[in-house]
């Protein structure tokens, strides 16, 4: 596992972060994870059935975690570099559950984490072109709310397994200025690593 480097990239749903990962995608031999995908194939994997990855979040709390477990055990199997595309909390009617499991084996492997931020406005607004998808239909209050959450919770991770956190902005039409600010990023990760 030497060759191993996970680097967590969260962000609230709609910040942009498959965008910017797309396009870092190769650069310095670092591949990109959704966790969503995984989590989906893992979600097959246990219950043989098809199940809208947007669905997963509904399903009960042991069943999720039992397919979070099943994801993170998948990725864990990878080689590489691995920037692994997920989320520190899930928020569902109010409700926030733990998106990641943090005293685990995947979670000793993780060197960094970069946040990928973007404002309320910014983020309502793609999601409102993004019609691939099935997200909750949170308002400008909501998204702040899950913000300060995920913010918290990447002070626990950064002190917890004492690793870094980058943020990137995400705004508005700078989608470019984002990619090179990521490239900046795992530039850093690479020298001090």
């Amino acid at each position: 596992m030497e060759n191993k480097k996970i680097i967590l990239v969260l962000g609230i749903p709609g910040s942009g972060k498959t965008t910017i990962l797309d396009g870092v995608e190769g650069y310095k031999d670092y591949k990109y994870v959704n966790v969503g995908t995984v989590m989906k194939k893992a979600t097959e994997e246990i219950y043989k059935e098809n199940i809208d990855r947007d669905k997963i979040r509904y399903l009960k709390e042991k069943e999720i975690d039992q397919i979070r477990d099943r994801t993170f055990e998948i990725i864990i199997g990878m080689e590489g570099k691995i920037l692994v595309d997920t989320h520190s909390s899930i928020e569902r009617e109010g409700k926030f559950i733990t998106g990641l499991p943090y005293e685990s084996k995947f979670m000793k492997l993780v060197r960094s984490v970069i946040y990928i931020d973007a404002s309320p406005e910014e983020i309502l607004y793609r999601r409102s072109l993004d019609k691939t998808r099935k997200r909750e239909a949170d308002d400008e209050y909501m998204l702040k709310v899950q913000r300060e959450f995920n913010i918290s919770t990447l002070s626990f991770y950064m002190s917890y397994l004492n690793i870094p956190v980058y943020m990137v902005n995400n705004q508005h039409n700078k989608v470019a200025e984002s990619i090179s600010r990521m490239k900046q990023v795992l530039d850093l990760i690479d020298l001090e690593q």
